[in-house]
This record gives C-alpha cells, structure tokens and sequence, in this order.
C-alpha cells in the first residue's frame, strides 16, 4: 500500500521539493467521524508535525493525520512557528507590529476601539499573533492504538480533488 504521502504531487516551495498537502484530499466529514478519538496533547515550539508523530507513533508517518485534525493546510502558517517566524511573519503582515491589533476588557472580551474611559488593555499586533502561535501548542492527536485504524480509514475515506491525478 502506498503511503499518504506518495499519492500526493509534489511541489517546490522555495527551492525546496514538498508534498503538495494544499490538494489533499477534501476531509469534510471524514475526519469529524473520528473527533471522539481526539485528545488534546502539549507540544514544544520547535516540534513539527513529522516530530510530533515521530514521539506519538514510533513513526513520522502519520504527521498527515496530525495535520488533517488539526486544519492545517500550510504546516509553515497553520503550524505553530518559531519566535523568529513570528516576528517575520508580523513585519510580513502589518505596516507596524507595535501598532494597535485590538483591545481587551479583564475578561478577555475583543473590542476594536477603546472605550471613552480609554480603560481597555491594547493588544499589539505582535503579542496578538503571539498568542495566535501559542495557541497552536495544544493540538488534537489520536491515541496511540487507535492511530493505524483512523488513518486505514482516512486513507479509505481519501477523495481526490478532479485535477488531482495519483501516481
């Protein structure tokens, strides 16, 4: 059997070949059948969806289905990024990444201006994409000995996009 990985076309990404995940297969339901499987599993900053199955699985095979549960299409964007990334992607994004993202009551609540008292917290928007990042450090995984039967599944459940064409 070929692995998830082999069925997908390659693409260069900045000089570099990589599997072409943005024409995976279309999840939709398929993967919100095994939401029951899920847990919630802390990883480090540096650790990248191969790594994370790598520790998990014995086997960087099934950082696929680590993506696939966690919505990630672009693992150098949707993944968790380096402090260094994240500086770098700020400056790419906003004119300034001191300047103002949104403001925050004591409870967290979103606001897009500050109130007349001027009481609201500002939130830059480098420590906005901050947290964003750090968000990413909680990830769904599957259990261990459920892991081979979700992805013979998944595998199964694969629907190719019509210009998609198997190798």
């Amino acid at each position: 059997m070929k692995k998830y990985t082999e069925l997908l076309p390659k693409l260069d990404y900045n000089g570099v070949l990589i599997t072409d995940i943005t024409r995976r297969f279309v999840m939709n339901d398929g993967v919100k059948l095994f939401k029951d499987r899920y847990y919630k599993t802390q990883i480090k900053q540096h650790q990248t969806p191969e790594v994370v199955s790598g520790v998990l699985y014995g086997t960087p095979d099934y950082w696929w289905v680590i993506c696939a549960i966690n919505d990630v299409i672009d693992p150098f964007y949707d993944w968790v990024m380096l402090d260094n990334e994240v500086y770098a992607y700020t400056e790419k994004k906003y004119d300034d990444i001191n300047g103002v993202h949104h403001y925050q009551d004591d409870n967290y609540n979103v606001y897009e201006s500050n109130n007349p008292e001027s009481t609201l917290e500002p939130i830059t928007n480098i420590e906005y994409e901050m947290y964003v990042n750090d968000t990413k450090l909680r990830i769904n995984t599957i259990k261990p000995k459920n892991i081979k039967r979700v992805a013979k599944e998944m595998r199964d459940r694969l629907k190719l996009l019509p210009n998609q064409q198997q190798g």
